[in-house]
C-alpha cells in the first residue's frame, strides 16, 4: 500500500522494511524498524526516527493503513512504534509510554486497554 502525492501531499510509501517519503523536493528512504513514532501536529505529520525528525504532509488514516502491526495509536495525535517501548508506566493520573529514545507520551483513556495489549505483545528490551 501507499499514499501518492495528490492535492498538495507528501508521498509515502512502505515497501518490505524501508520506509519511502517526500524529503527537502525529493524522496529518502529509512528503514521501517527506525520509525519510533509519528506525531500529528495538523496538518502535518513529523516522523520521529531514530536519529532525526522529518515533518511530511500526509493524513494521519493515510499514514495508519500502511505502517505494520507494531505500531499502535496511543491517542489522537500519536501513534508509536511498539518495539521502541521501554514503559508503560501510570503517573499523575493518567498512563503514559516512555520509549528508549527519551520521548514520552501520555494515553487516552479509551486506547490504554489496547496500548497495554501492544505492550504485552511487542515489548523487548532487546530490541532495537
Amino acid at each position: 500500500m501507499k499514499t501518492e502525492k495528490t492535492n498538495n501531499m507528501d508521498i509515502l510509501k512502505v515497501k518490505d522494511n524501508m520506509i519511502i517519503y517526500s524529503y527537502r523536493n525529493g524522496l529518502k528512504t529509512s528503514l521501517h524498524s527506525d520509525l519510533v513514532a509519528l506525531v500529528y501536529n495538523k496538518p502535518n505529520i513529523w516522523l520521529i526516527f531514530k536519529d532525526e525528525e522529518v515533518l511530511v504532509h500526509v493524513s494521519m488514516l493515510q499514514i495508519e493503513s500502511v505502517l505494520q502491526n507494531n505500531f499502535t495509536r496511543i491517542n489522537r495525535q500519536v501513534i508509536v512504534n511498539m518495539n521502541h517501548v521501554s514503559e508503560f508506566i501510570f503517573k499523575d493520573g493518567s498512563y503514559w509510554i516512555h520509549l528508549k529514545r527519551g520521548l514520552e507520551y501520555k494515553i487516552s483513556e479509551r486506547r490504554k486497554k489496547a496500548v497495554r495489549e501492544a505492550f504485552l505483545l511487542y515489548a523487548n528490551p532487546n530490541k532495537v
